[in-house]
């Protein structure tokens, strides 16, 4: 946060609250300054400050992440530098990491109302950060407009305050999000980030997996599948077809990954025996080319792009899209009919159901009396 505050005031504020360390950076006369306060059972070294970042790593509950808390260069000149400090700190960061405060920046117009829009190049360093470091912005409840104020007459009210977090974040914290509350005392809103680890496990759906579809023992265990009650209905039949890959795949060892890395290490040690056994080494290759084209037929089956036809070949890139889809897609947080935000699995499930129960619910027409009204009573023959 901005404290506007040198330090001695920052201390007696925290003072008889429960955060017991804290790491300050003075203001510059009467503006910037930043403050953070934190608990003695949470594990946190700073790792870098300036006036503009405190990048933190930390560790609590079991679990070690990187936390960047920014106060944005507030004069367009100022910007580029700082972007390129976070991009410097987040160079070679590949553990989970969570950036959130005032960033005084924007990614598009539509996170702004009042005032100019902003020319596009004007947001292109903000953008080319989030896609360098591969961020997403938490789902969030609340009002995102989160600054208020006026500039040259014009009232403005911007999403200048938010939280973001790369894949690894997301996948540690699968159910984290923040929440924008109420303007108190200042003209930005707070943005509180929950860290939930609570995620109830879903039934998995049944896939057709692609890589054992030409072995023999599939096709004759659809046909017995389906034709063992001939005249059962078709969905009776599908489901008694599911019901038996699903069993049969259980009792196979179809982790092709798994068999890659054992594979290649019976290989290794093929290849430095002395003599070498040249028929062992010719079927662990095979079995290795085997296992590769039945990872990517599994990969390519899971991913929506067909990333095989540019040449990519199992890449890092295209597990982190799959990976980042799934971040995405996720519900953490819903709006009931009322405006009050849910979280817990099972309200959400509910208030989804309930929503789309009263769209295809019919409804009485109401008073028919203006329509009979407005009809003059005629008999035709």
């Amino acid at each position: 946060m901005e404290t506007k505050n040198q330090d001695e005031a920052v201390f007696n504020t925290y003072r008889s609250s429960a955060y017991s360390n804290h790491f300050t950076v003075p203001p510059d006369g009467l503006s910037g300054g930043l403050a953070l306060s934190w608990k003695s059972s949470v594990l946190l070294d700073v790792l870098y400050s300036s006036p503009n970042i405190i990048d933190t790593c930390i560790t609590n509950h079991n679990k070690t992440f990187f936390v960047s808390y920014v106060y944005g260069a507030p004069r367009k000149e100022e910007r580029t530098a700082f972007w390129n400090k976070l991009s410097e700190l987040g160079a070679q960061r590949q553990e989970a990491w969570l950036i959130t405060g005032d960033f005084n920046d924007l990614l598009n117009n539509s996170e702004k109302i009042g005032g100019p829009l902003r020319w596009e190049g004007s947001f292109l360093a903000f953008r080319s950060f989030v896609t360098q470091h591969g961020i997403w912005d938490l789902q969030y409840s609340g009002n995102s407009l989160s600054w208020r104020g006026t500039r040259y007459s014009h009232f403005i009210q911007s999403r200048l305050d938010r939280a973001m977090a790369n894949l690894a974040w997301n996948e540690m914290f699968p159910m984290g999000r923040c929440e924008y509350h109420r303007f108190e005392g200042s003209d930005h809103r707070p943005v509180v980030t929950l860290f939930d680890t609570n995620l109830l496990k879903k039934k998995g759906v049944f896939r057709f997996d692609r890589r054992p579809w030409k072995k023999p023992e599939i096709r004759n265990l659809v046909a017995e599948a389906w034709q063992n009650q001939p005249f059962d209905p078709v969905l009776a039949k599908i489901g008694r077809v599911r019901q038996k890959i699903a069993e049969w795949t259980k009792l196979q060892n179809l982790n092709s990954k798994a068999l890659i890395q054992t594979t290649q290490v019976e290989l290794e040690d093929a290849l430095s025996a002395s003599p070498p056994d040249q028929n062992l080494i010719s079927s662990l290759q095979q079995t290795l080319i085997k296992a590769f084209e039945e990872e990517e037929q599994f990969w390519r089956q899971r991913n929506r792009i067909q990333w095989l036809n540019s040449g990519d070949r199992n890449s890092s890139f295209f597990h982190a899209v799959n990976r980042g889809r799934r971040v995405q897609n996720k519900f953490s947080v819903i709006e009931n009919e009322n405006g009050v935000a849910v979280f817990d699995e099972p309200q959400i499930v509910q208030t989804i159901s309930k929503f789309y129960q009263e769209i295809f619910s019919s409804k009485s027409c109401g008073d028919l009396r203006v329509v009979q009204e407005a009809l003059s009573p005629k008999v035709t023959t």
